[in-house]
């Protein structure tokens, strides 16, 4: 029975280790243009669809505005805004727009109705409104079209009685589109004219999008193997065919069928591949892509109008009009800075066109071999500072120096220097950081306080941890909102094994001396840990949170075991070391980007870098530039402030009028609840508050950048078999020194290898 939880483990441990919106910019390739894009750094907005329409196209999007429909009739000029009307509720019966759509260049949309069933409401039935853009407003109005057969569409949601569909478009008469069924996706299918409904046998899919007549087109994915092929399905009796297989698949592979040059196109590994359906020919590249693409439009000029959640934008397919300069970059991050910073050169020039390849395939890569070989093919590597490979670079010079650039240089002098210090190199600045992460002990200071203690009384050395955590049964006892921590009992052991296992490698290296893991110091904390009793700290084991919580089960943790040390998260990070006399030791891991020193854009690449440092998640910035110091306030404050005063003000007038008894009783709880908000609004709408400043900036001495990790190799180069043993001894069944005798004798063979 414990397999599956050794493996979840493994997999947990390894990904421990791993752990403004723009309007018509232009690209490299003539005519590119972005439409609409939302920074991955400010999260206010998304892009739901796109879709085709007589007067252009029309984008559905959702803000801190509302969700509105934007028509664009020019792509050179800023889209008409039509705002989309909230749905209509009463007692009775409620009328739901769940999707839009485009059928022959007009907009329509999915309309449920809903009757009440007792306590629920259920779908009687899915009419089709045509929707009227006018007066600035999407309006919802009759059509000719005949409400849709849902009684076996419900049999196939089962109980949940919600249809929310995903991917809807139209191949001919017929709606195609994905929904939530009972056993999983559906790919349901409607005939518009007749309303008649088909549920298509699609098997496990990725995407789907229209393909040629009477038919669509659909991506199967081994992301194991890297592997997807896209299969043509016929509506009419649901016949396959494979239309391509990519053997080096490195996203959605979203098909985008062109029936006027019968191509297909589709985007992988930063690049926008077609390939002829007549099988005359293999699929070429035409252009870059920075998106996976959600969806794509052929436009009448030879264009594609690609979008994702977060943007829109044009693609020409005319490889003969790509820029000349082209930047490669090959991104073994998830952090999106890479792909954020090509919209931040587009703002700046069009001549330079970047195509960014994901790597994700582990801890263990060919880059140092390449630069060895002295391979300029890729201009840009992104890496984990600790790797062994970055690692291998440092010692071996193989990043270009970056001090040349003025941008950069500057950027690098306004970063605190445990992060500045570890990006230069003899004098010389051979990476920028993107990204800075780590995993520590988290406290709900908050809660901390609420439980009548301080401070003060928190540990300040990990065996003070255990002795703490040993108390805090009678502290939390008889308290029903407030937990120890809600991670499983084999992750808390895991997490807090990685912890120590990381301080005590910096801690150590810091002393400039030979040592072992294996020693007095960490076996005693180890065996603490996996003897603790976790009944009376009432954390359960990974079974029992496999099967969910039950209805007023939930707690507010006390602890996190995977607080962030930068300034991410919730949880305040606790400052715990190996002695009590000394600085406690916070790790930080680091992505870092850097320049291939034989690539043949350096300078272009170096410029590219130094844009990157304003690409950054916000969050990032605050924990790296030194002069990020003032507090930023959430990006709804001011309309949480605004909504919290009228309620005040209004429930202000209405008790002044308010006669005595319930009603000004009622009035009174109403204005005090309303009062309560607002001071929540003024108290806690940060995006970076002060208290987390300042926070940070105590913690500072004790964060250290990891240059180096064994576990890299330790867990990496390990077979299947060895994973697992690991993952079994990371767990805490075990006797901790067997653990630390594999780790340092991992170590001993890294060190003799001479890594």
């Amino acid at each position: 029975m414990k397999k599956p939880i050794i493996k979840t483990t493994f997999l947990w441990i390894m990904t421990l280790i791993l752990c403004v919106t723009t309007c018509a910019t232009a690209f490299a390739s003539a005519g590119d243009r972005t439409l609409k894009h939302y920074s991955a750094s400010d999260s206010t907005g998304s892009v739901n669809n796109v879709y085709k329409t007589s007067g252009g196209f029309c984008a559905d999007i959702e803000d801190m505005n509302g969700r509105m429909l934007l028509l664009f009739m020019d792509f050179q000029a800023e889209p008409e805004k039509y705002e989309i009307q909230e749905n209509a509720e009463d007692d009775e019966q409620a009328e739901e727009v769940c999707c839009y759509f485009s059928w022959n260049d007009e907009l329509y949309a999915l309309v449920t109705r809903k009757a009440s069933d007792g306590d629920s409401q259920i779908i009687n039935a899915i009419a089709v409104k045509h929707i009227r853009l006018e007066d600035g407003k999407a309006v919802p109005e009759d059509s000719s079209l005949p409400e849709l057969d849902c009684g076996m569409l419900l049999d196939d949601l089962g109980d949940n009685m919600y249809f929310y569909p995903a991917k809807v478009f139209t191949s001919g008469d017929r709606l195609v589109g994905t929904a939530y069924g009972m056993n999983g996706p559906i790919v349901f299918c409607f005939d518009l004219e007749t309303g008649d409904y088909t549920c298509l046998e699609t098997g496990d899919i990725s995407e789907i999008a229209p393909g040629p007549e009477g038919s669509v087109l659909v991506t199967r994915a081994d992301w194991g193997a890297k592997e997807a092929k896209i299969i043509r399905i016929s509506l009419e009796d649901q016949r396959e065919e494979e239309i391509t297989e990519i053997t080096d698949a490195t996203n959605y592979l979203n098909p985008c069928y062109d029936a006027e040059k019968n191509i297909l196109y589709y985007a992988n590994g930063g690049e926008l591949w077609a390939m002829p359906m007549d099988g005359t020919a293999q699929a070429e590249v035409v252009n870059d892509c920075p998106i996976d693409g959600g969806g794509a439009i052929c436009t009448s000029d030879g264009f594609l109008l690609m979008w994702d959640y977060s943007t829109i934008l044009l693609r020409n397919t005319d490889p003969a009009q790509r820029a000349s300069t082209t930047l490669r970059i090959r991104d073994t991050s998830y952090n999106g800075v890479m792909s954020e910073t090509v919209y931040t050169l587009n703002n700046k020039r069009g001549d330079i066109s970047v195509i960014i390849q994901p790597d994700w395939d582990g801890v263990q890569t060919d880059i140092p071999q390449s630069l060895l070989n002295q391979d300029a093919d890729t201009d840009i590597y992104v890496l984990q500072y600790e790797s062994n490979d970055f690692r291998a670079i440092r010692t071996r010079g193989y990043a270009a120096d970056l001090s040349g650039n003025a941008q950069v240089a500057a950027g690098v002098d306004r970063m605190y220097p445990f992060i500045r210090d570890a990006l230069k190199q003899d004098g010389k600045i051979i990476a920028v950081p993107i990204e800075i992460s780590g995993q520590t002990v988290g406290i709900n200071h908050e809660m901390w306080k609420k439980l009548g203690e301080t401070e003060e009384e928190l540990p300040k050395t990990w065996s003070q941890f255990f002795d703490w955590l040993e108390t805090l049964p009678d502290r939390l006892a008889g308290r029903n909102d407030v937990c120890v921590c809600d991670s499983p009992r084999e992750d808390f052991i895991s997490a807090i094994t990685m912890t120590i296992l990381y301080e005590y490698q910096v801690w150590m290296d810091g002393k400039g001396e030979d040592y072992a893991f294996n020693s007095p110091v960490m076996n005693e904390l180890l065996t603490r840990l996996n003897n603790l009793d976790y009944d009376a700290l009432d954390m359960k084991d990974r079974h029992y949170y496999d099967d969910g919580y039950t209805a007023g089960e939930y707690k507010d943790p006390l602890l996190s075991v995977y607080t962030d040390p930068g300034m991410m998260g919730y949880y305040k990070p606790m400052l715990i070391g190996f002695a009590e006399d000394e600085t406690p030791i916070q790790p930080v891991q680091m992505c870092v980007a850097f320049v291939n020193p034989y690539s043949e854009h350096q300078e272009e690449a170096a410029e590219f870098l130094a844009l990157a440092l304003d690409s950054m998640y916000f969050r990032t910035e605050y924990a790296i530039f030194a002069d990020k110091t003032e507090p930023i306030r959430s990006a709804y404050y001011e309309n949480d402030l605004e909504r919290a005063k009228e309620n005040i003000e209004a429930a202000e007038e209405a008790l002044e009028k308010a006669e005595d008894g319930e009603e000004r009783a009622n009035l009174e709880d109403t204005l005090k609840e309303f009062r309560e908000y607002l001071q929540n609004v003024e108290e806690y709408d940060w995006s970076m508050s002060p208290e987390a400043i300042e926070d940070y900036q105590k913690r500072l001495p004790s964060l250290k950048v990891l240059d180096y990790l064994f576990l890299y190799d330790i867990v990496g180069n390990t077979d299947a078999e060895e994973q697992q043993e690991f993952a079994e001894l990371f767990s805490g069944n075990t006797d901790p020194g067997e653990l630390l005798n594999r780790i340092d004798q991992k170590v001993q063979m890294i060190r003799m290898e001479g890594n």
